[in-house]
């Protein structure tokens, strides 16, 4: 049987990334559960603007700590993006310290 080895990867992320990051988290609650959420609703609770929130979903869709999947209404028009948070995005979400915003 092969020897077992520690690995561990460091992942920087800054503010605007990890608050949208533990954004979803507390709506998913857990893993592999997809949700719906307009960026403007993020960008509310997270006191940042909705481009903002845009760029950090990208970058951590691009980082694989997110999916993300479009959606679309009845009349074919696009509706908010659905949302997964990855199994490495919530490592990165339990390893992260959290900070006082007072």
């Amino acid at each position: 049987m092969a020897k077992q080895l520690s690995q561990s990867v460091r992942i920087k992320i800054n503010e605007t990334d990890r608050d949208v990051l533990r954004a979803m988290g507390l709506r998913a609650g857990g893993p592999n559960v997809k949700v719906t959420v307009p960026n403007r609703e993020f960008a509310d609770g997270i006191s940042k603007s909705a481009q903002a929130v845009r760029r950090s979903c990208q970058k951590l869709e691009r980082m694989g700590l997110i999916r993300s999947w479009r959606t679309k209404r009845a009349d074919g028009s696009f509706d908010a993006n659905r949302y997964e948070v990855t199994l490495v995005g919530w490592a990165v979400l339990k390893g992260a310290p959290e900070q006082d915003k007072s």
